[in-house]
Parts: structure tokens; C-alpha cells; sequence
């Protein structure tokens, strides 16, 4: 009776034996990327090496994300502007990816072949093709947003009789990848009826070192502004992330006005009217 058992027995333990090495590594402890690690058998197989197919998406350097590996993907989803590596078993010879106008080839690491592209900017089809097989795959690029900056106070605009004293300015900026610094805008603008000039700088710039939310709090000097009765001061708040682009990541607050009385505004005079001759 015990016969049968132990002969099941010992041919499980002996396919056991014969399996690769790797693949027994790879029932014991799974991993994303390891049905790469098999043998590939031939240099250049009669069969796709498309399949299986590893993505490894390494985000721009100043996000500070950790890079994540998917397995066969239809769609990639990622921040515009990451790397995306793409890797599958065999040799690199006659394998290609075509994004765009854009067309790149693979190149061979030990086992593996490789190819390398970036996130462009909106959605996209990437095309990979090996000899008479191809495959494609939706790159969902997710644009970097621009900080969220709101000015808290003041709330309104204001007039103010004299060109003296200080004014509070409050708010925040959030941006989830972090922000890089945030300032005030200012902008000066003088005269009257065609004849104006405009004069413009930047109030208590500070670095945040990638927090992702701040708080803003700056006290302006009317006097160090140097302005005259019936100048107008235009004030927002701005952030920037760290997105190194040109131009890229920079959000502002809503403006507040604030104009200086001109002379002579708050003057009145009351004259009590005669009785009829």
C-alpha cells in the first residue's frame, strides 16, 4: 500500500532536482522582472522576444520617487518626463522601439536585451517590434502640476491715505512633489492719464528644500517702496517646485491692489445753500 505513495514521491523530488536552478529559486521566492532570469534557450529564439516583457520606470531625479518595475504592461503611467527601461530575454540584435518621429534600439546585457526611452510630455503609443512581431503600449504620461499658492491676507483691496506704514501679507503654497522656494511679486505703477511708469521686484525669497507645504508670512514696508500719493501696488505670492524646466512649475496667487490716496481725495467742503433773494 505504500508503494505507490513513495514512488510519486521520489519522482516529484527527482523533476525536482532536474528543474533549472533558477526556476526553483523563482517558485521559492517571487519576484517582479524573474521570468526573465530563465534561460532563453537560443540567442535570437523562432519566437517573439517580446514576451515576457519587465518595465522599470525611473522618475526625474528631483521628484525624489523610487523608481517601479511592472510586468508585461498594456499602459505605463508616469510623471512626463521619466525614464522608462524596457527589458526582455535574449539578445538586442534587430529589436527596436518606435515613440513618435523618435525610433530607438535595443542593446544586449548578458541575458537580457534593453531598450530606454523617456516620458514624453502627453500620452503616447510606444511600437516595440522584433523582426515580424510587434507590441504596443499606451506611455499615459502625467504632467508635473504646478504648486497651489493662495494668498490668506490681505483679503481685499485697500486705499490707504498715507504712503506709510507696513502691510501683513499671509498664505501658503502646497505641491506634492515639493517646493523649491516662494517670494513675493510686486509692482509699482505711477502717474496719471497717458503718461504711467511701472517699476517692479521681488520681496523675501525663500528656500523650502522640498517640503511639500508652507506657510508664508511677510511684512511689507511702505516707506522702503518709496511711493507718492496715487501710486497703485500690485502684490501676489509665487512658488516654484523643483522641476528644473525652464518656466516649468511656477504657480501664483491672486493679486491685491492697493492704491495710495491722491492728494486732495478725502478733501470736501460743505456749503449751505442761501434762501432765494
Amino acid at each position: 500500500a505504500a508503494l505507490p505513495p513513495l514512488v510519486a514521491l521520489m519522482a516529484a523530488v527527482a523533476m525536482l532536482l532536474l528543474l533549472p536552478q533558477g526556476v526553483v529559486a523563482r517558485v521559492r521566492a517571487p519576484r517582479l522582472g524573474d521570468s526573465l532570469d530563465r534561460p532563453a534557450g537560443a540567442d535570437v529564439p523562432e519566437g517573439s522576444r517580446l514576451s515576457p516583457l519587465l518595465a522599470r520606470v525611473i522618475p526625474p531625479a528631483y521628484t525624489s520617487l523610487a523608481s517601479t518595475e511592472l510586468e508585461d504592461p498594456h499602459t505605463i503611467s508616469a510623471l512626463a518626463g521619466s525614464r522608462v527601461a524596457f527589458e526582455g530575454r535574449g539578445s538586442g540584435d534587430g529589436i527596436t522601439a518606435e515613440l513618435g518621429n523618435a525610433r530607438f534600439t535595443a542593446t544586449t546585457q548578458g541575458s537580457r536585451w534593453r531598450v530606454v526611452v523617456t516620458m514624453p510630455l502627453s500620452p503616447s503609443a510606444l511600437a516595440l517590434r522584433d523582426r515580424e512581431f510587434d507590441r504596443l503600449i499606451v506611455l499615459d504620461a502625467q504632467p508635473d502640476s504646478a504648486p497651489v499658492v493662495t494668498l490668506l491676507v490681505p483679503t481685499r483691496d485697500t486705499i490707504l491715505r498715507t504712503a506709510t506704514g507696513r502691510i501683513p501679507i499671509r498664505g501658503d503654497a502646497r505641491d506634492a512633489l515639493g517646493l523649491a522656494s516662494t517670494w513675493l511679486e510686486y509692482i509699482v505703477s505711477s502717474g496719471q492719464g497717458e503718461s504711467f511708469r511701472f517699476r517692479s521686484g521681488v520681496l523675501s525669497r525663500r528656500a523650502h528644500d522640498g517640503v511639500r507645504q508652507a506657510d508664508i508670512s511677510i511684512t511689507v514696508s511702505i516707506d522702503s517702496l518709496r511711493l507718492s500719493p496715487g501710486d497703485v501696488i500690485h502684490m501676489r505670492l509665487v512658488g516654484r517646485d523643483r522641476n528644473p524646466a525652464r518656466g516649468a512649475g511656477t504657480g501664483t496667487s491672486e493679486t491685491r491692489v492697493i492704491r495710495i490716496a491722491r492728494l486732495g481725495e478725502y478733501d470736501s467742503v460743505a456749503v449751505e445753500g442761501a434762501p432765494p433773494p
